[in-house]
């Protein structure tokens, strides 16, 4: 028996041997799934007690997202409103959501 000794980064860096993809496209169409490293998994794939994990990445999805747009401003209009600080694009949506509502364009929900 050989011991393999890692650092720490050399672990970060290695890589899954294993294809899920693979395993699961096997599992759905009933050919026998083994693998020699891990034979107790294995076993447990095959018995659908054990599914392998999908990570999400990333902050959540809304239920109610916003569009990008491109919209030009006049020079001097543009440098006013970035005169009012950080978060000045969110404050042009607000305006522009309040006067649609006001001018009966927009319901409210």
């Amino acid at each position: 028996m050989t011991i393999i000794r890692k650092t720490l980064e050399e672990m970060r860096r290695a890589r899954s041997k294993t294809c899920w993809r693979k395993i699961d496209n096997r599992l759905k169409n009933n050919i026998e799934v083994y693998d020699e490293d891990n034979p107790d998994l294995t076993d447990l794939l095959a018995s659908g007690l054990a599914r392998p994990v999908k990570v999400k990445f990333g902050r959540p999805k809304k239920a109610v997202c916003k569009q990008k747009v491109n919209i030009r401003f006049d020079a001097d209009v543009l440098s006013e409103l970035k005169k009012t600080g950080k978060n000045w694009t969110t404050r042009v949506n607000n305006i522009t959501k309040d006067w649609l509502i006001s001018n009966g364009r927009l319901k409210v929900a």
